[in-house]
């Protein structure tokens, strides 16, 4: 697959260009102005504000896949272990914040349900600590169907609809399914025709978190997400240049768009270098 991914700076916006056989897409980032002046931008900020590059490559195979079944209040996928990176989880953790009261109470409490339930079985450990260094193939396989056998809705599923939408994850938003909806409450049904249909926003931010932290790709399982997200406020908040974040963000794009393909974008991996330190 070929791909371009274009970077402009002007007064107060980034904007990133992305074409390649999936999509076309634009976004425009706007930095906070931080305390000495220069742009800064938190890895929270980033990850909202990345989030119409990815519905833009959904748009797009929507057009391509006619027969894509995903429609508002269809449920069916929503018992899979679904996984976040870092930066997401302070998306999750702001939207939560932002509901009215008796909604986030309820949404609160089944995360709380759904946790004691993990910790009463071998999952709690396996699902705590999830990177890459220890997520092979088929020990991933193995504990998402784990997962998916203990028939637990997600949290955030509210009257058959995502409360989080529409700033819920990039895993579930990148996912599309082109097969019967009857097939969706299985993920493991070999007639489900999964559509993956994003620049795979997710993993570019989980590489890019890496990359500023120097430690191995790091996951979060979404039940775990908010709490996640309180207990490293000041690592997702803190701004950071933002001229070096963007390009680094653009960089590891670029490994993931490569990656599709079975190993380009290698080159990007090796020119990566370092984030700058805090604005």
């Amino acid at each position: 697959m070929k791909y371009d991914i274009g970077l402009s700076f002007s007064p107060g916006a980034i904007d990133i260009s992305v074409q390649c056989e999936l999509a076309k897409a634009s976004l425009q980032i706007k930095p906070a102005c931080c305390a000495d002046g220069a742009p800064g931008l938190s890895f929270a900020e980033l990850a909202r504000q990345a989030a119409p590059l990815g519905a833009a490559f959904v748009q797009a195979a929507r057009r391509r896949h006619p027969a894509i079944a995903c429609a508002k209040g269809c449920p069916a996928c929503c018992r899979q272990l679904v996984c976040v990176s870092a930066p997401e989880t302070a998306m999750i953790a702001d939207r939560l914040s932002a509901m009215e009261g008796r909604r986030r109470a309820a949404i609160e409490q089944r995360m709380d349900a759904l946790r004691r339930r993990l910790r009463q079985t071998l999952l709690w450990e396996s699902l705590a600590e999830l990177r890459d260094d220890a997520r092979d193939e088929a020990g991933h396989y193995a504990l998402a169907r784990a997962y998916y056998d203990l028939a637990a809705d997600c949290p955030f599923l509210s009257d058959g609809a995502c409360a989080l939408y529409p700033q819920w994850p990039f895993a579930c938003a990148e996912y599309l399914a082109a097969s019967d909806p009857a097939r969706c409450a299985n993920p493991f049904d070999p007639g489900l025709r999964a559509v993956h249909a994003g620049p795979g926003l997710a993993e570019t931010l989980a590489r890019l978190w890496a990359c500023r932290w120097r430690e191995p790709l790091r996951w979060i399982a979404l039940p775990l997400a908010v709490d996640w997200a309180r207990r490293n406020e000041t690592q997702l908040r803190a701004p950071l240049p933002a001229e070096s974040l963007i390009r680094h963000f653009c960089l590891q794009l670029e490994i993931t768009l490569g990656s599709m393909q079975g190993g380009a974008g290698m080159q990007a991996k090796a020119k990566s270098g370092e984030i700058e330190n805090e604005a």
